[in-house]
């Protein structure tokens, strides 16, 4: 009979364990799920990456609008840039003013934008504020860190140049 009592009260135990541990799962299931879903930035060719993935990689990030004369005049500048660009370095490009998938995509056909233009909604995450003039172009460098924000229009060469600058310094 004492027998019986015990498995009776391991049973009465393990109920409420057994529930605590389903628990626990699960509500670590939901936050690696959120976690692994969760991005910083999403582009216009589908890419979403996580700032932690780009790490590693030099990242030039140029803020543009169509309203923006210099900007425009850049954008030549940029796609040429594009074509140019070592393995260790990442190009985008995000539109200052707010807009949808669709009216991003138009903008960027409409004025021939090689490289990945980066979709600014309510999860985009990036590791700057938002400036003030445009055009600015920001390198950040292979830990993620802003290097250094460029302000006004900006070259193919004087990018090459100053990221070549900024590579030597980190060695």
């Amino acid at each position: 009979m004492g027998l019986q009592n015990s498995s009776i009260n391991i049973a009465g135990f393990a109920k409420p364990v057994f529930f605590a541990a389903l628990a626990i799962l699960a509500v670590s299931t939901g936050a690696l799920t959120y976690q692994f879903s969760r991005y910083d930035i999403q582009t216009l060719h589908g890419e979403r990456y996580r700032w932690q993935a780009l790490e590693g990689k030099w990242v030039i990030v140029n803020y543009f609008a169509q309203w923006c004369a210099p900007c425009l005049r850049e954008l030549p500048e940029l796609n040429s840039l594009n074509q140019s660009l070592p393995e260790d370095v990442v190009l985008l490009g995000i539109n200052f003013d707010p807009m949808t998938e669709t009216q991003a995509r138009a903008m960027a056909e409409k004025h021939n934008i090689s490289f990945d233009v980066i979709i600014a909604d309510n999860q985009t995450s990036m590791p700057m504020t938002t400036p003030q003039y445009l055009p600015a172009t920001y390198i950040i460098n292979p830990k993620g860190q802003v290097a250094i924000k460029l302000a006004g229009e900006q070259t193919e060469a004087g990018l090459l140049e100053t990221l070549n600058k900024l590579k030597l310094q980190t060695l």
